[in-house]
């Protein structure tokens, strides 16, 4: 039975989809990566705007960095939604380059199968995101975010120090501050995969 036109009827045809097809999975990759770098930059300008609004005037309420909190949690939660879709085609691309280019510039000692082109027709035939909102979010707060949020708990806990007692939070405020802050190291130490999976780990 012959193969339909459309597909490739020689190596060198092969050859040439597989080029065509790894540059779209990079450049699909790179895409996401660049919308990730986006949203921790917001995250990064918004702190910055915030602290020296609050830090540099004393009479700022000590609530406009909780409200700084805020923002970069729903920024990080956006990019951690952005890492999942990120996920798909990196993997894709990683497989191929292990299963291909790696192969061709050097043969590994074992014989080679074709498993990494079923991974790859899987994923194209049934996409799925594969990690979890939570480890995503766990391996952006490991990379990035854990140390946006210890800024502004040092600014916020210099700020309340600094400020007359009867403007002070309550403690169903700090409370509530210091319980977020635990959930947040919780997620990160509970949820490892992106983190300590070989594929993910570098981003």
């Amino acid at each position: 039975m012959n193969a339909p036109e459309f597909l490739p009827r020689n190596p060198a045809e092969s050859v040439n989809v597989f080029a065509h097809y790894y540059r779209a999975e990079m450049q699909r990759a790179i895409s996401w990566r660049d919308r990730l770098d986006q949203t921790t930059n917001w995250a990064i300008a918004s702190v910055a705007g915030i602290l020296s609004v609050s830090l540099n005037q004393p009479e700022r309420h000590h609530g406009l960095i909780i409200f700084g909190m805020a923002i970069v949690f729903l920024l990080l939660f956006i990019e951690s939604r952005r890492y999942r879709y990120f996920d798909v085609y990196r993997r894709r691309v990683r497989v191929f380059e292990t299963g291909y280019y790696a192969q061709i510039m050097k043969p590994g000692a074992t014989p080679i199968d074709n498993s990494w082109l079923d991974e790859i027709a899987g994923s194209l035939r049934a996409p799925a995101l594969i990690i979890g909102l939570l480890d995503a979010m766990a391996h952006r707060l490991r990379r990035n975010y854990c140390w946006i949020f210890l800024i502004l708990l040092a600014a916020w806990l210099v700020k309340i120090f600094n400020t007359p007692l009867p403007y002070n939070p309550g403690w169903p405020v700090l409370t509530s501050v210091l319980a977020f802050y635990a959930w947040l190291a919780f997620v990160m130490i509970r949820y490892r995969r992106a983190t300590v999976e070989p594929t993910l780990r570098e981003v």
